[in-house]
């Protein structure tokens, strides 16, 4: 799941939605440097990440990416899902999303002082540019992949996965409600016990 399912995630508190953001910057135990509930936020992260990447509701899907995405395909899944999340987002969350976004991003521009320094780059590009309503069209999640091709050689193929979403947007859609309920449910009985959780390293 990508920036958009982390923040609707972790929207139990404020703290929790500002961990879940930063979390992919803060490595091993520097959470632990947080206050509680960004820490809950970032270890909650980890979480989502790891559920997600051995989730069965995603095997039909990984699989038609595969042959044209090949080893980036998580990353394509992450983009794809987040914006099945904005196409349904009203059966999941009562609040607009245009006004959930405006939230989050005034919630992150409010707590800068947590952003760590890997961080600064990345959340000022995403609350100028409004990478979280991009998510909204296929138009939006093309472009997405198509800057995030121009960073590396190796991300060159996800412009492609979007090709793959157009044939087959009945197995994704399945995909995505299935495992944003296994996520929901996971999360409610994981979140009181995330001091339990090890770090990801």
């Amino acid at each position: 799941m990508n920036y958009l399912a982390h923040a609707f995630l972790g929207s139990n508190s404020d703290d929790e939605r500002i961990g879940q953001l930063l979390a992919d910057d803060i490595k091993g135990k520097q959470y632990s440097t947080y206050p509680e509930g960004i820490q809950r936020g970032i270890l909650m992260h980890r979480w989502v990440d790891a559920t997600t990447d051995k989730s069965q509701h995603l095997d039909e899907v990984k699989n038609a990416l595969y042959t044209t995405t090949g080893r980036v395909t998580p990353i394509a899944l992450d983009v794809i899902m987040d914006h099945f999340l904005c196409k349904h987002w009203a059966s999941y969350h009562p609040d607009p999303l245009p006004e959930f976004i405006r939230s989050t991003y005034a919630l992150l521009e409010k707590n800068r002082e947590w952003w760590p320094a890997k961080s600064i780059f990345r959340l000022e590009k995403m609350i100028e540019h409004d990478w979280l309503s991009r998510y909204t069209t296929t138009e939006g999640i093309e472009l997405t992949l198509r800057q995030m091709a121009q960073r590396k050689n190796v991300l060159a193929p996800l412009p492609k996965a979007i090709h793959v979403v157009e044939k087959q947007s009945i197995a994704f859609e399945k995909a995505f409600h299935r495992l944003i309920q296994e996520l929901i449910v996971g999360y409610k009985s994981k979140i009181n016990t995330f001091a339990t959780l090890p770090p990801v390293c």
